[in-house]
């Protein structure tokens, strides 16, 4: 199991995603998984910020302003949804 989230980790999504936009959100195929992903819309925005460069701090200020919510709720929705798809081998963490 990967170390839990950190506001100061990075990310970006591994190799080998296949990627589409279905009605505006993002659905991944994984091939080394065998499997299908859909993102929501919270989610697909999420996982367009993950460039490898930002933090998730970063990311999570993005949101506050594009989406004006409280910053504290948006930390640890972010965090618990990084985690949930870093366990399903969609993201890499960059040290």
């Amino acid at each position: 199991m990967p170390p839990p989230v950190t506001l100061s980790d990075r990310f970006a999504p591994v190799k080998g995603l296949t990627e589409a936009r279905i009605d505006g959100e993002l659905a991944l195929f994984s091939e080394s998984r065998g499997a299908y992903f859909g993102l929501g819309s919270p989610g697909t925005r999420i996982f367009e910020l993950l460039d490898g460069q930002r933090t998730v701090a970063d990311v999570c200020s993005r949101l506050v302003a594009e989406f004006h919510v409280d910053e504290a709720t948006c930390q640890t929705d972010v965090v618990a949804f990084l985690a949930d798809i870093e366990r399903r081998g969609l993201l890499i963490r960059i040290v």
